[in-house]
Parts: C-alpha cells; sequence; structure tokens
C-alpha cells in the first residue's frame, strides 16, 4: 500500500530521445537537428507500437485471451566508449546490451534475445505461453551505489496472455569482469503509463498514472509520484506522492508530434505539427499553417473533448506540408482522450493515436 505525501520536489528527467529541432531553427542547425532525431526515431519506432497496442488493450473485456506480442529486437543507443582491450569496462550497459540479459525477479526465468523472450506454451500445443520484452526506448543512467560507476535502469513488460501487461523497472551494471548484469528487479504494475523518470542518489523517481480505487484497470487515471531505493541487490519502493488525476492540465506546454499513430514509423521530415497548450487552449504549427482551437474535459478523468472549430490561417504550402497539415487537422479535430506511453504524450483520435514530444526549451 502506498503511503501518501503532501508534497514533493521537482526532479530532473532524463529520458533517452531524440534531439529536436523547432520553428526557429534555420541552415546547418535545422539540418543537423532533423539529421540527429532521424536516426533515434527511426530506431525507437520499430517496438514502440507493440507495446502501446498492449497497454491500450482490455476495455471492457478484462478476461478475453489476447494475441501474444512481436516485439522485434530492440533499437541500438550510443554506449558510452569502449576501454582498451585488456582493461575491464565501467560504463553503465546499454540498451543494446540490456536486449541480450538474463532477468531476476520475475514470475518466470527470463533471458532476452534480440530484446523479447517467450516461454513454454501453459498446455502442451497450446497457444497461450509467457511472454516478456524490454521497452526500448526508455532508459536512465546514474551512479546509483555511488561508486563512481554508473549503472543503467531499464523497463521490461510481462504478459501471461491476458488483458493484463505487467510493467518491471530493473537496474543494470557490470560484474567484476565488466560484463553486463541484472542488479536487482522491481514489479511496478498492471498497465501503468509511464510520463517521466528520474534519479537522486540511490533513488529512482517514477512518475506515473495508473488505476486508482475506482478505476477500470484498463483506463487508469490516478497520478502518482513514486520512488525506489536500490540498495546493491534489490529496489525498494519508499514512498508514493498522490499527484491527483489525469486530465486538462498535463498537456500544458509545448509539444512536437513524434508520429500519426503508435504503428507508424516517426515523423523524420520538417517541418514537425507542434502545439502549445494553457489551460485548455491550443494553438501551434500543422506542418503549413498556424492554427488554433480549444479542448475541455469529458465526463471521465482522461477524456477530451474538442469545443468548436480548430481554426488556421490559409498559406499555400508544398504537397507533402499540405499532405501533412490535412491529416494532422483531421486528427485533432477528433481528439478524445489522452495517455501516457513510455514519456510521451498521447492524444487519442478516431482512428488512432498522435504521439508527442515535450519541448523543453
Amino acid at each position: 500500500m502506498y503511503r501518501y505525501l503532501k508534497s514533493g520536489r521537482s526532479l530532473k528527467v532524463r529520458l533517452i530521445r531524440a534531439v529536436h529541432c523547432y520553428r526557429g531553427c534555420s541552415g546547418a542547425a535545422h539540418k543537423r537537428h532533423a539529421r540527429d532525431r532521424w536516426a533515434t526515431r527511426i530506431a525507437q519506432a520499430l517496438t514502440t507500437a507493440t507495446l502501446c497496442a498492449f497497454l491500450l488493450s482490455g476495455c471492457g473485456n478484462e478476461e478475453a485471451p489476447q494475441a501474444e506480442p512481436e516485439v522485434p529486437a530492440a533499437p541500438s543507443q550510443p554506449i558510452e566508449s569502449v576501454p582498451a582491450q585488456g582493461s575491464v569496462q565501467t560504463n553503465a550497459p546499454g540498451l543494446e546490451e540490456a536486449a541480450e540479459l538474463a532477468y531476476i525477479g520475475l514470475d518466470d526465468p527470463v533471458v532476452l534475445t534480440g530484446g523479447k523472450w517467450e516461454g513454454a506454451p501453459y498446455s502442451p500445443g497450446g497457444a497461450s505461453r509467457p511472454t516478456a520484452g524490454l521497452v526500448p526506448d526508455m532508459y536512465l543512467s546514474s551512479d546509483l551505489n555511488q561508486d563512481g560507476n554508473p549503472e543503467g535502469v531499464v523497463w521490461l513488460w510481462t504478459s501471461a496472455g491476458g488483458s493484463g501487461v505487467f510493467m518491471h523497472m530493473a537496474v543494470i551494471g557490470r560484474d567484476s569482469d565488466g560484463q553486463p548484469k541484472n542488479l536487482a528487479t522491481v514489479a511496478v504494475g498492471d498497465r501503468v503509463q509511464i510520463r517521466s523518470v528520474s534519479s537522486a542518489g540511490n533513488m529512482i523517481v517514477m512518475d506515473t498514472v495508473e488505476a486508482g480505487p475506482d478505476d477500470p484497470m484498463c483506463c487508469g487515471a490516478q497520478k502518482l509520484r513514486r520512488q525506489f531505493e536500490f540498495l546493491g541487490s534489490r529496489l525498494e519502493e519508499k514512498l508514493a506522492e498522490n499527484q491527483g488525476r489525469m486530465g486538462l492540465a498535463d498537456l500544458d506546454g509545448s509539444w512536437t508530434l513524434y508520429a500519426f499513430n503508435v504503428q507508424e514509423m516517426p515523423l523524420t521530415e520538417e517541418p514537425m505539427p507542434t502545439f502549445t497548450a494553457n489551460n485548455g487552449a491550443i494553438e501551434g504549427f500543422n506542418g503549413c499553417n498556424n492554427y488554433g482551437g480549444r479542448l475541455v474535459e469529458g465526463e471521465m478523468a482522461g477524456q477530451l473533448e474538442v469545443d468548436g472549430p480548430m481554426l488556421s490561417t490559409r498559406k499555400a504550402c508544398d504537397s507533402l506540408s499540405t499532405e501533412r497539415e490535412q491529416r494532422y487537422m483531421k486528427a485533432l479535430g477528433s481528439i478524445n482522450g489522452l495517455q501516457f506511453l513510455n514519456g510521451r504524450l498521447g492524444l487519442k483520435y478516431d482512428d488512432g493515436m498522435l504521439l508527442f514530444d515535450r519541448n523543453h526549451n
């Protein structure tokens, strides 16, 4: 059971994500930012769609069996410099090494290969079986044991074949020979949405959205700030701060479109659609023109409705920008809810979910 705090201090988010170029970039800077973001976004998109499909499943049919996931190999991530031959690595293992590790503390012994694992069928010849995988686009590096060498923090999902998708957090480091090793693993919960992660000393802080006392498991809207202490061979949850219900205020800030849908590749060509929100009022750039409108909360937490038409300027653009503008405005006009997926904001619309990265400048 969680112990609630009345307040908590803000901690710095350190998510691995693409470098963004927003409006105002030009010339060489514009091209350099676009190229940097393109490389990371292509890799991350390969497996984000599958995980999100699991997190969105289960509404209205908690016991209905689900198909087993097909999770492609986890994408390569930059790993710190490789030491000279004969020396022992001390840098934190990255996502590439995490995708090939054995993990402790799960219901089944799990050894990932290419970022995924499948257990034996529950019954001979049956289709249902336990599965697990690495969340490909979430990673934190921090010196959690204060020995001068950083550890890595990764997230895993597991499924028993039903509607539940259980999230786990794992600390990975290196043994005396410099080989990657899972040091500790802790269960996070069923269908937990992760808004952000950070660290301070030996504490890992995770802002989440999950099912509250009166929420169905499919559609949680309770915001928590959860803190886990790394104690060398285990992770121990210490505190959970109640941060209220997910709603319109969680849109406040500036955002850049990452992908039109979770099953699609991320955008790689400028200009990227954006929006800035403040108490329901939104304005931004749709790929060709500036636009504005308003969103209001629905009857249930996490539900949104468009309040009136989205208005935009009418400048003529090239065919790519015009096509992007039309698709974006159509999706924006049918927004009906929000959720978070591995640190990204998702705005649900009639045919899918727009994914956005928060702008931090």
